[in-house]
């Protein structure tokens, strides 16, 4: 009966004590000795004081050895009783881990009547198992190890062992109860039958508790209960087995699948059946000895057994368990055979009915209009969760048409769950995971799917399709497979989700959400709108909670698949076995409604990813655009998807209300190709491609910020960010300046800017703050996406060329031949060498003056030496030709001839060739920068005498 071996204790050690001392003679004597032998050779009296030492010492001695003693004794006792009591407790632990055990996971009579939640687990075993019964307690020997001699003392300092009544007592105390495992629980394996026999009170009050404790291992699921037709036990009707009555046997009866268990009593041993395979015979006072063992048997009176059976009739009602036995639930059902079903019921399926399986009572019929408008349907992987929908589906789709019902699935598994319904016309479309941008955009048309209905209701004097028998729409059933991992995916979607659950009954739509995991996944205010609930098996007690409100889908065996509990209204659970569909069975029903046409969409397909501006033209010009404005100088260059509002319009970019734009995108995303549909695109506003050089961009934004009359326009810069971080020393900080100001002042002038760049960080970041809008193309990842503007939630990692967000909205730009930028270069001052006053600075004085004698034949052009003029100073005031001389020199001559130098500039134009920026602004003492160059070109600016910097260009004089 003990099941396992419990640890080995060890025995208290008992006290040990020093030996007696003996009184110390030898050590008495020996002052008498020395005091006579001092006396006889001194014959002074004081010597014989001595004398008295040795019977004073021995005496001290004697008491002091007594006094450790019992100072040990008292130590020794006190640490052996506390050693005693430790055992005592390890043994009694012992004994506890025995009787549990012994006992394994039966509860006793006492636990089952006041906790019977502990007997679940029991309902949901194999009903084949063995059946095992508590017969009672008794006394049996004990497993647990003891060691210790207990008989004497220990020999201490080779004196012999002396009895010690206390300490010999306890210790056999002590050996005995480790011995004996007292109270221990008797266990019976029951076969067929138990029989009890013994006079009829006490006989009556076991057979009482042994029913009681069939009751509570054998599940109400599996087992029926035969009791007599003339039983006077009113308290067996309370449990929650199916009850039978028979004239045929006297005895209680369970019965399992050809299995039974009988319970039999009668007055002796003899006139028990010989069938029954355990047979107790109750003596007076209330034992039975059983294999040697006397057994305290249990006893229940009648009010006690009706308390126990009401118990566990409440916790069936709460485990969701009924009286299954006898019932025509099969293991596993066929869609083909319910549909038979249905066909006998067809008269009362109504709005969305559809029979889904087989209950104990028959056919088991879900409508979403009658007992809905909404479900939760749970299950963990296995359970047959995908069967259920699929079954349910085809079971509404088999006998209503495509006008009347509509499917959208939303599978967040991969999309394999509803891949083989997507032939039947019925459905509207498949949204999966493994598109990142669609499940988002579509079923954000869903609350646009809800205002047309509205505005159909109201067209038809309607407040709810229910008020009439041929509505203006079909109802639309949303199918969510895994509903928790698509709010993981788009949290927002919550929201829709509960508008949907909160208006859906007066316009036809209705959700059915599945999750592995219900708890903490749907809130309370879509449950709240979900009446209907059905549960598969599921993995912790609080997820069937949270569904059904009960833990009864944890109790659901593995095996068959397709087990599911259905909860209205949040009535009692009701089971059922989930049909199965095959591919013939979908065929069938996709050939019965093939000639139908397909239903209305709730959303528009996705944006193409080629448009052309002759398609994007062709839209309805005075539709509703990406704004509520209605002006019309705005450039139409692209696609605007509008899933809120069911409809794909041109989208304009208006620069008076929009601001300037900021296009951002990695390579390849197709920045260039929005400058180019805007440049292609007609407006009444001009467009002006700038060139992509240094030059062009600083020319363009300093017009812009010295102002000018003209026409409103829009300058289109092409990679912004890589031109500002190309800038040479000394102009990056000017053209951010520059592109800061003509941003910030240009709109005011007429003037707006669109500026495309790969991220918006360093400079980008303070540009894209000044404009009014941006676009946000194809980005690397979703930090950089963000980081441009974008919306965490709208971010796709491959989106193809010119597909990105503006203002909120998904747009396709339009694709136009590519507009090259202007012909003529940046801004430049021509200079004629024959007739303008001119004074070079050269960092090659020679080569800039055999370049101008080219050039200017008829003048002189002197270069000034390192250490003076090769001519002579006065020769600078003559001329030839009525023309000044040209005089150059390299920018340090001129710094050691700086009063000549000031001279000339004040009449003429200054000439810098190649010299670096900061020897043209030493030599000009100004702090504005002259334009620059492209990067690898010669620098030549001009400075004239009215400090006017340019770049310059050395013309040839016309004829």
């Amino acid at each position: 009966m003990i099941a396992q071996t419990t640890p080995t204790i060890e025995a208290p050690r008992p006290p040990e004590l020093p030996p007696p001392r003996r009184f110390p003679l030898v050590a008495t004597i020996a002052p008498l000795v020395v005091s006579f032998v001092l006396f006889a050779v001194t014959r002074s009296a004081y010597t014989l004081v001595f004398a008295a030492l040795g019977p004073v010492v021995g005496v001290a001695s004697t008491a002091d050895a007594a006094l450790s003693r019992r100072r040990a004794s008292r130590r020794e006792t006190a640490r052996f009783t506390a050693d005693a009591i430790r055992v005592d407790a390890a043994i009694e632990d012992a004994h506890t881990a025995e009787r549990r055990l012994a006992g394994g996971e039966l509860p006793s009579l006492r636990e089952l009547l006041e906790a019977p939640e502990k007997i679940a687990r029991h309902w949901r075993g194999d009903p084949a198992r063995d059946v095992v019964i508590r017969l009672g307690i008794g006394a049996v020997s004990s497993a647990v190890g003891y060691n210790g001699a207990v008989d004497r003392h220990p020999a201490s300092l080779g004196q012999p062992r002396t009895p010690d009544p206390s300490v010999e007592a306890t210790l056999a105390n002590l050996r005995d109860r480790a011995g004996t495992l007292h109270d221990a629980p008797i266990l019976g394996t029951v076969e067929s039958g138990i029989g009890i026999a013994g006079r009829p009170v006490p006989v009556e009050a076991a057979a009482r508790a042994v029913i009681l404790q069939l009751a509570a291992t054998l599940s109400p699921t599996d087992w029926s209960l035969t009791i007599p037709v003339d039983s006077a036990a009113s308290w067996l009707g309370l449990l929650p087995h199916r009850v039978l009555n028979s004239s045929n046997s006297s005895a209680v009866r369970f019965t399992s699948s050809g299995r039974s268990v009988d319970v039999v009593t009668a007055a002796s041993v003899t006139a028990l059946p010989r069938e029954v395979d355990v047979a107790l015979e109750l003596r007076a006072d209330g034992t039975v000895l059983r294999d040697g063992v006397i057994i305290q048997a249990e006893f229940l009176g009648a009010a006690e057994a009706a308390v126990g059976a009401a118990a566990l009739a409440g916790l069936a009602e709460r485990l969701g368990v009924r009286q299954l036995v006898g019932s025509a639930m099969p293991d596993r059902v066929g869609f083909g055979e319910i549909q038979d079903a249905s066909d006998d019921r067809a008269a009362e399926l109504t709005g969305l009915a559809a029979v889904v399986g087989i209950g104990f009572d028959g056919p088991v019929s879900l409508d979403l209009v009658a007992d809905g408008p909404h479900a939760v349907v749970g299950g963990t992987t296995g359970s047959g969760k995908s069967e259920l929908l699929l079954s349910w589906v085809l079971g509404i789709a088999a006998r209503r048409a495509p006008s009347v019902v509509t499917f959208l699935f939303v599978d967040f598994k991969g999309g394999a769950s509803f891949g083989s319904l997507l032939d039947l016309p019925h459905s509207v479309g498949l949204l999966t995971d493994l598109d990142a941008e669609q499940p988002l955009r579509a079923l954000a048309s869903l609350g646009a799917e809800l205002r047309y209905r509205e505005r159909l209701l109201a067209a038809h004097a309607l407040r709810s399709v229910d008020q009439t028998a041929s509505p203006p729409f079909p109802r639309l059933v949303v199918v969510v497979d895994e509903y928790a991992a698509l709010l993981e995916s788009f949290p927002s979607l919550h929201a829709l989700f509960a508008d949907i659950a909160a208006r859906g009954r007066s316009l036809g739509v209705h959700l059915v959400l599945c999750t592995q995991r219900p708890t903490g996944v749907v809130r309370d205010g879509i449950l709240a709108n979900c009446p209907m609930r059905v549960s598969l098996r599921v993995t912790s007690a609080a997820d069937s909670t949270a569904v059904i409100g009960t833990s009864a889908a944890a109790e659901l065996p593995a095996r068959p698949r397709g087990r599911a509990l259905l909860s209205l209204a949040g009535g009692l659970p009701v089971p059922f076995q989930v049909a199965r569909c095959s591919s013939d069975d979908v065929a069938g029903v996709v050939e019965r409604w093939a000639d139908s046409p397909r239903p209305r969409a709730p959303w528009l397909p996705p944006l193409d990813s080629h448009i052309t501006l002759t398609e994007l033209g062709a839209r309805e010009l005075g539709a509703r655009e990406l704004d509520s404005s209605d002006s019309d100088d705005g450039i139409t260059f692209a696609l605007a998807d509008l899933p809120d509002d069911q409809a794909q319009r041109p989208a304009r970019y208006r620069p008076r209300e929009h601001g300037s734009l900021l296009v951002v995108g990695t390579a390849g995303s197709g920045k260039s190709g929005v400058l180019a549909a805007l440049a292609a695109a007609a407006s009444s506003i001009e467009v002006v491609r700038v060139s992509s050089s240094l030059p062009c961009v600083w020319d363009a934004l300093a017009e812009v910020v010295t102002g000018g009359g003209h026409a409103p326009r829009v300058l289109l810069f092409d990679d912004l960010d890589a031109i500002i971080s190309a800038c040479p020393d000394g102009y990056q900080s000017a053209l951010i300046d520059l592109a800061t100001r003509a941003l910030r002042e240009g709109p005011a002038a007429g003037t707006w800017c669109v500026l495309t760049a790969q991220r918006v960080a360093g400079a980008m970041h303070s540009l894209s703050a000044l404009c009014g809008g941006t676009l946000v193309l194809r980005m690397p990842n979703r930090t950089e996406y963000v980081l441009a503007g974008g919306e965490s939630a709208t971010f796709v990692q491959n989106l193809p060329p010119g597909a990105g967000h503006l203002l909120g909205r998904r747009i396709q730009v339009a694709v136009a031949p590519a507009v090259p930028p202007p012909t003529a270069g940046p801004r430049v001052m021509e200079i004629d060498p024959t007739s303008a006053p001119i004074v070079g600075v050269s960092s090659h004085p020679e080569r800039f003056a055999s370049t101008l004698r080219v050039l200017a034949p008829d003048r002189r052009v002197v270069v000034l030496a390192p250490v003076g003029f090769r001519d002579s100073p006065g020769e600078l005031t003559v001329s030839r030709g009525g023309q000044p001389p040209i005089v150059i020199a390299d920018p340090d001559g001129w710094q050691s001839q700086w009063a000549v130098f000031g001279s000339l500039q004040r009449e003429s134009t200054v000439l810098f060739d190649g010299v670096s920026l900061a020897e043209f602004r030493t030599l000009t003492r100004s702090r504005d920068l002259p334009p620059p160059f492209a990067a690898g070109e010669r620098t030549l600016w001009a400075a004239t005498p009215e400090k006017e910097f340019g770049r310059a260009r050395l013309v040839r004089p016309r004829i």
